[in-house]
């Protein structure tokens, strides 16, 4: 369906992403949004293949790594409740979180102030309910920056603000 806090091509039910600069100990994800028809409850079924080619900078050789994710139906609201991977949710969350908090600054720069404080306000209160449902505590940081931002939109404030947004969005998109 889409892509989460990179650029990317969909074409059919292949991605396209071109991942620059991962060093050693480092991690990068990526998010992607799928549609799986329903089948029958306890049915397992491949959600998607991953291919990677990278450089390998200490022999100079590309290596390739393949993986795959797959998904197991269930009958009830509660077992899927269970099965919830948090620290992939918790990302999903941050993602989303950074393209309403995009969404706010264009309704701000549109002149939208009154929306866009909303939306930061919303922001904030889904992080915080993200990082409380999903044991991540770091995304009570982002939180706290929304509920900031939604009371800096004032004329003397935009462009500081505006700035700070943008490379907050810039280094969680990034993953820095």
């Amino acid at each position: 369906v889409r892509i989460l806090g990179r650029e990317g091509r969909i074409d059919g039910r292949t991605v396209y992403l071109d991942i620059q600069n991962i060093y050693a100990d480092h991690e990068k994800f990526v998010l992607v949004e799928v549609e799986i028809p329903a089948h029958a409850v306890g049915k397992v079924r491949e959600a998607g293949t991953v291919r990677v080619a990278y450089l390998d900078m200490n022999t100079n050789t590309t290596q390739k790594v393949t993986g795959s994710a797959d998904v197991r139906f269930c009958e009830s609201n509660a077992e899927a409740e269970r099965s919830i991977n948090k620290r992939v949710m918790a990302d999903v969350a941050e993602m989303l979180a950074v393209e309403r908090n995009r969404l706010a600054m264009q309704m701000r720069d549109a002149g939208k102030t009154d929306e866009a404080k909303k939306m930061l306000g919303m922001n904030a209160a889904y992080l915080q309910q993200a990082a409380k449902d999903y044991d991540r505590p770091a995304l009570n940081g982002y939180a706290a920056e929304n509920a900031v931002q939604a009371e800096q939109l004032d004329e003397a404030n935009w462009n500081r603000n505006r700035k700070q947004m943008v490379e907050g969005q810039s280094a969680r998109q990034s993953q820095r």
